[in-house]
């Protein structure tokens, strides 16, 4: 039987069997592997797609944020416009009350003119029906009304150049307010622009480095991958010389590989985590400068708006003390024509008493020789019935 079994081997029965148990062993191998290759074939498209995601939802944030910082351009933008019309709209109610200002001191100017001119009418018809010594007053009166108005005139004349000051001073304000706006304007802008160079900066810098990181892994990958191919190649030799060292190896090799998978795995989740939390700080980050930068904006936009408030009330003030300073001059120079005029009236007066009183002599010297004359007249009468 040992001679049978020895004359089999030799034709070649049994080294059939241990090929086909090689075979069958390369063949699970080789299944083993493939299905190695598999699973590393789909963690990595599980981290392509989870980067692709990422990738996607960092370019629809980008698109919020870009969409954001143009509505809130926009809206300042519109903001300024409307300050800027709110400002012309004041700038023209000013020039509204100045010009109404104006018409109404020609319409004082025309009444007291014409009230003027009433006045040295009856002056001179009373004076024409006095007599000589009422002239010399008259004469008076007339060189102090020319010197009033002379003097009104003047008057007139400071208040006509005092408004076109207020005038040329009210639009030089204008202007300024219009060059800064429009520096302000400018500078949101270049400071929006440079925000957005330094976001876009950011973000090409953050796709680059995860462009280098995903190189990186495949490179890695690749260099398990032929590790892997290198050792399988090397177990494989080593089973074919040692059958039992190259299953122990192969078992201990197939553990350490699975290991190593379940590292990397590992490392691949706590990256995608790492990676997340990154974006998520970012994301918080860029949130908070946002905030703050609107934050901002309102703070100066309401200490512009105090300003200006602070300025227009500053304003009323000046135009209130010289409304209330031109009317009291106005009031004093009535008074002083008031007082004028009555003083006037009491020399005319005292001078028509002056004149009755000198009439009067007149009429009682008149009378008195009158009656000497009919006093003498009964005296030559008796004088002639005597003779």
């Amino acid at each position: 039987m040992a001679k049978k079994s020895k004359f089999m081997s030799w034709l070649g029965f049994g080294k059939s069997d241990k090929k086909q148990a090689e075979a069958d062993k390369q063949q699970a191998l080789a299944q083993q592997q493939e299905a190695e290759r598999l699973a590393a074939e789909k963690a990595e498209a599980e981290r392509e797609e989870q980067a692709r995601i990422a990738a996607e939802k960092a370019q629809a944030e980008r698109l919020a944020i870009e969409k954001a910082n143009a509505e809130l351009l926009a809206k300042e933008q519109a903001e300024a416009q409307a300050q800027q019309q709110a400002q012309a709209a004041r700038l023209a109610e000013q020039e509204a009350q100045m010009r109404l200002e104006q018409e109404r001191m020609a319409a004082q100017r025309a009444e007291q003119q014409r009230l003027d001119t009433e006045r040295e009418q009856a002056e001179q018809d009373e004076k024409l029906a006095i007599e000589k010594a009422n002239a010399e007053l008259l004469a008076k009166e007339q060189a102090e009304a020319q010197v009033q108005q002379q003097a009104q005139a003047a008057r007139l004349a400071e208040q006509e150049a005092q408004m076109r000051l207020e005038q040329e001073r009210v639009a030089a304000e204008k202007a300024e307010a219009e060059r800064l706006e429009q520096e302000r304007i400018a500078q949101e802008q270049a400071e929006a622009e440079r925000a957005e160079q330094e976001r876009i900066a950011a973000e090409k810098a953050e796709a680059d480095r995860l462009e280098q990181e995903r190189i990186a892994a495949e490179q890695a990958e690749a260099e398990r991958v032929e590790q892997e191919r290198i050792a399988a190649e090397q177990a494989e030799a080593e089973r074919v010389e040692q059958e039992r060292i190259a299953q122990e190896q192969a078992e201990a090799e197939r553990a350490e590989q699975q290991r190593i998978a379940a590292e990397q795995a590992e490392a691949e989740r706590l990256e995608q985590q790492r990676i997340a939390a990154e974006q998520a700080e970012a994301e918080r980050l860029e949130q908070e400068r946002i905030a703050q930068e609107q934050g901002e904006a309102e703070r100066a936009e309401q200490e512009r708006i105090v300003a200006e408030a602070e300025a227009e009330r500053l304003e009323q003030q000046r135009i209130a003390a010289e409304q209330a300073e031109a009317e009291r001059l106005e009031q004093e120079r009535i008074a002083q024509e008031q007082a004028e005029a009555e003083r006037a009236e009491q020399e005319r007066i005292a001078a028509e008493a002056e004149a009755d009183r000198l009439e009067q002599e007149r009429i009682t010297a008149e009378l008195a020789k009158e009656e000497a004359k009919l006093a003498e007249k009964p005296k030559k009468e008796g004088f002639f019935f005597t003779s």
